[in-house]
């Protein structure tokens, strides 16, 4: 049980559970058959505003990710769906941009492990 990451390229594995791609656009370079997702979660990716001036660097990550926590915020229905699938079993988020350590699927569930509770809360309600 929990929240993996993998990029949508690597190999699609049983251990897996459900997978859900978090990026604002497909890949160019893949049909959307070779990705096999359960569910696509692209309202929840980052603005672009914020994506083009990470860039994928990794001296802006900390400051980049403190600003997507709070683009967050606003998504708490979609990190609900996460956790509560996440607490059925093992939840894969696919993520296309950026590197192993720094992109937004890492966000993502740095922010659903910070504010889990918060979730549930809101979840409750």
């Amino acid at each position: 049980m929990g929240v993996r990451i993998k990029k949508i390229y690597e190999k699609i594995e049983e251990t897996d559970g459900y997978r859900i791609y978090v990026e604002r656009r497909w890949p160019k370079d893949m049909e959307r058959e070779e990705g096999f997702i359960d569910l696509w979660l692209k309202d929840i990716a980052p603005g672009e505003g914020s994506q083009a001036w990470f860039s994928g660097k990794p001296e802006r990550w900390p400051e980049f990710e403190c600003g997507y926590f709070g683009e967050l915020d606003d998504h708490i229905p979609q990190l609900i769906k996460i956790l509560e699938k996440s607490e059925q079993g093992t939840v894969t988020l696919l993520y296309d941009q950026g590197s192993g350590e720094h992109n937004t699927a890492v966000a993502i569930k740095d922010y659903i492990e910070s504010h889990g509770d918060i979730i549930k809360g809101k979840a409750a309600a």
